[in-house]
This record gives C-alpha cells, structure tokens and sequence, in this order.
C-alpha cells in the first residue's frame, strides 16, 4: 500500500507542478490533466505485489480517493492565495468539491483498471511462459 501513496503523491506534485504552470503546458489543451491520471492510476496496479484481479481494486480506489482529494483541496488553497484573501480566504463547502473530486476519481479508477487488465495479461503470459 505504501508504493500506491508513493504513485499517488508523485502523481499529485505532477498535476499540481502542472496547474501552477498552465502557460508553460498550453500545446497540450489540458489533456495532461487527463492523462495523469490515467497513467498513475494504471501505475497504481502496476505496483503492487498481487495475483488477483479483485485485490487490485482496494488499492486502486483508495489511492484514487486519496490523490483527488488532496489536488482539489491544494487547488482551493493556490486559487485562494493568488486571489489575495489572505486569512479571510472563503472555504469551499464539501458539496461544492465533491463533482471534481468524483470526476478525477474516475479518470484514476479507469486508469487503474487498464493497469489491472494489462497486468492480468502479463500474468498470464509469465505463467504460460513459466508452464511451456
């Protein structure tokens, strides 16, 4: 569990390195916003040591949970301090948060369920391998 954090937290510095420096990524039209996700989460199956499709899943999801939270949570805390509001900085009600947190979550459970299908292949490839 500890190297799912370990993705999610790299993951995290990546989209927040790419949220403070939008300008500099602008070729890509937010797609890396897309694509981090997805990568860390099919990552976040990668490393673990499982052999079962449905032990994956725990994992995937809490890393998932864990990632998005804390970006939209560190998103807020930029905007307010770019904004200048200084301690009178107005906090976002847990409702107001929770789509963006459900549609990163989602871009990371996909991403972490083609990991599972792409390791699930190489499984079985070892094992066919290891059998002939």
């Amino acid at each position: 569990m500890k190297k799912v954090f370990l993705v999610s937290s790299i993951a995290l510095a990546f989209m927040v390195f790419l949220y403070l420096n939008a300008n500099f990524f602008k070729f890509l039209w937010g797609a890396q916003i897309i694509m981090i996700p997805i990568i860390s989460g099919a990552l976040m199956a990668f490393v673990q040591d499982k052999h079962r499709s449905y032990a994956f899943l725990p994992g995937v999801i809490s890393g998932s949970f864990f990632t998005s939270f804390i970006f939209v949570v560190v998103i807020q805390a930029i905007e307010c301090f770019n904004y200048n509001y200084g301690p009178h900085c107005p906090i976002s009600s847990l409702s107001s948060i929770t789509p963006f947190v459900l549609i990163l979550c989602g871009f990371f459970i996909f991403g972490g369920l083609v990991g599972i299908a792409t390791k699930g292949i190489v499984i079985l490839l070892n094992n066919k391998v290891k059998i002939s």
